[in-house]
C-alpha cells in the first residue's frame, strides 16, 4: 500500500468494526475509489478503518476489479458485511467514472 495516513482511532473511529479484540492501534485513511484507479483525494472519498479492515477490503476489491476473473463479482462469504459493502462502494464509484487508471490498484499494492 502507498501513502497510508495512520491515526490515533480515538480521533478516527474505524468506520467498518464497531468493537475490535484486540483494541485497533491505528486507524488509516482508505480511499474508497483508490487514487490509482483515478479516485480523489478529498473527503468525500474516504473511509477511516482499522487497518485489519482495510487490508480485507482491498482484498475483496481486487478480484471485483479484474476483468479477466471467471468471478466476476464479490468472492463469496469473505470478510464482514460493512467490508464487502465498502469494496462495492469502491467498486461502483470506479465503474461510474469510466473504469480510469490501473484496475491492479484495488489491491492497494500499486
Amino acid at each position: 500500500m502507498t501513502d497510508v495516513e495512520g491515526v490515533s482511532p480515538d480521533v478516527h473511529p474505524c468506520q467498518l468494526h464497531k468493537t475490535h479484540q484486540p483494541p485497533a492501534l491505528i486507524s488509516v485513511k482508505h480511499h474508497v475509489q483508490p487514487q490509482g484507479m483515478g479516485g480523489p483525494d478529498v473527503p468525500e472519498n474516504w473511509a477511516y478503518v482499522c487497518d485489519t479492515g482495510h487490508r480485507n477490503v482491498h482484498t475483496l476489491l481486487g478480484p471485483m476489479c479484474n476483468v479477466k476473473s471467471p468471478a466476476y463479482g464479490l468472492p463469496a462469504r469473505q470478510g464482514t458485511r460493512s467490508e464487502r459493502a465498502l469494496a462495492l462502494r469502491g467498486f461502483e464509484a470506479w465503474v461510474a467514472a469510466g473504469r480510469p487508471g490501473n484496475a491492479h490498484s484495488a489491491y492497494g499494492l500499486v
